[in-house]
């Protein structure tokens, strides 16, 4: 017992003395590290979608920091696991890694159809949340998944509103008549060039407009020639392209050398509506139209929250985007966090239960989309059913806002017809 009361006799003299030194060297004891809560990233980080992949992953970013600043989520810190999906074999291996190994509830992704489709099984296989802000293949929430939840549009309902504008905004400006007006619609082969150019196909022959050409090749190619040559060959009056970068810069430069002229070209997604097309084709980006994310100058009163993210995308990045997609896909992780914080978990379950509840009108995103999922026992379960995309178009270099008429700024005009090669 003496020992015993010698060695405490010291150890409370040591304790004594470091905090006496503590005190006298103004020196604090280290706080107690926050607990963190892991959300698990599926984006093509390397490989031919690489660009694509770390452009939207800036939105992630920027929405994780914003809101790591306000205190994190449930007072945790949010930490991105990341997984790099380069095709849907290494999308399906890191939906395992992320759940298995790291211990992920949450997966947010994907950018690509092809790898959502992969990688989103394995996640509603272990009841794990899929919280999709990229890819719009519709069969992606046809499969009757239930922790799967999609924020944008899928292909049906967002490609559905482009084709209109085509059809009707479009045409109309150049005075054709419905059922004289010739539509040439391709796209890359895989479930995202095949998905949306399915709804264009179908809006068209609705319309009682003339389908002149219907035709698919690999986004990897390094010819079209070919193929742009019977598309001149049956003189559309607009050409509705689904391209990812690479090719859509192909497509262009193309289409110059061999002289195909259209009076209106409507890229619908990916490949139109980043600054890589304008690296890659300059000035002749002019006048193509393209439906998808809005562009840096959108009205800013609609999208309500650009200019901050403008802002903090500045201060995490040194720099601006160079597409929409960051700002698009951080509002759907924005609104991922809004969800959680409404659950009061991060529970997959209590997730799931507050997103199928959600109903709100539109203005509520940053962007100014309402939010309201479709149920488990819809047809499209986890959709959300209140997003459309926007129609901007290049001018002068830059990317504007011109469809719907309210996301419109002050001073922007449509340019139609798309100016003839001979003329620029």
């Amino acid at each position: 017992m003496k020992g015993f009361k010698g060695v405490r006799s010291k150890t409370i003299l040591v304790l004594f003395t470091l905090f006496a030194l503590t005190a006298v060297l103004g020196l604090t004891p280290p706080a107690q590290a926050k607990e963190v809560l892991k959300v698990g990233i599926i984006l093509p980080f390397s490989g031919p979608l690489a660009w694509f992949g770390n452009e939207v992953f800036k939105g992630y970013e920027v929405a994780r920091v914003e809101q790591n600043e306000k205190g994190g989520l449930l007072g945790k810190e949010i930490q991105f696991v990341k997984g790099d999906a380069v095709d849907a074999k290494t999308a399906v291996s890191e939906a395992e890694r992320l759940i298995t190994l790291e211990g992920v509830k949450i997966i947010i992704g994907t950018a690509s159809s092809v790898l959502s489709l992969a990688a989103t099984p394995i996640a509603e296989r272990a009841k794990v949340i899929y919280w999709e802000t990229g890819a719009v293949a519709d069969p992606i929430t046809r499969r009757g998944f239930k922790y799967l939840f999609r924020v944008i549009p899928d292909s049906t309902q967002g490609y559905r509103g482009s084709a209109r504008f085509v059809l009707d905004t479009a045409r109309q400006l150049q005075g054709i008549p419905m059922d004289q007006f010739r539509v040439a619609i391709i796209g890359e082969d895989s479930s995202y060039g095949r998905s949306v150019s399915e709804v264009l196909k179908k809006v068209i022959n609705e319309s009682g407009a003339k389908l002149v050409a219907y035709e698919f090749y690999e986004a990897t190619t390094k010819d079209l020639s070919s193929l742009i040559l019977r598309l001149k060959a049956q003189k559309p009056d607009a050409l509705i392209p689904t391209s990812y970068v690479d090719d859509a810069i192909l497509l262009h430069r193309q289409m110059r050398q061999l002289d195909l002229n259209v009076k209106i070209f409507m890229g619908t997604g990916n490949g139109h509506n980043t600054d890589k097309l304008k690296e890659g084709v300059g000035k002749d980006v002019n006048g193509v139209l393209c439906a998808g994310w809005p562009g840096k100058t959108v009205n800013p009163t609609y999208a309500w929250g650009l200019n901050g993210f403008m802002t903090r995308h500045q201060k995490v990045f040194k720099a601006d985007p160079q597409s929409g997609h960051p700002f698009g896909n951080y509002c759907g992780t924005w609104l991922l966090w809004k969800v959680i914080e409404k659950a009061g978990a991060a529970d997959p379950e209590a997730i799931r239960k507050t997103a199928l509840a959600l109903d709100e009108p539109e203005g509520f995103m940053p962007l100014s989309w309402g939010v309201k999922f479709t149920g488990p026992d819809t047809q499209n379960p986890g959709q959300n059913t209140k997003p459309t995309w926007f129609v901007e178009q290049w001018q002068k270099g830059s990317l504007h806002t011109v469809w719907p008429a309210k996301a419109m700024s002050k001073g922007v005009e449509k340019i139609i017809p798309f100016p003839k090669w001979s003329e620029r």
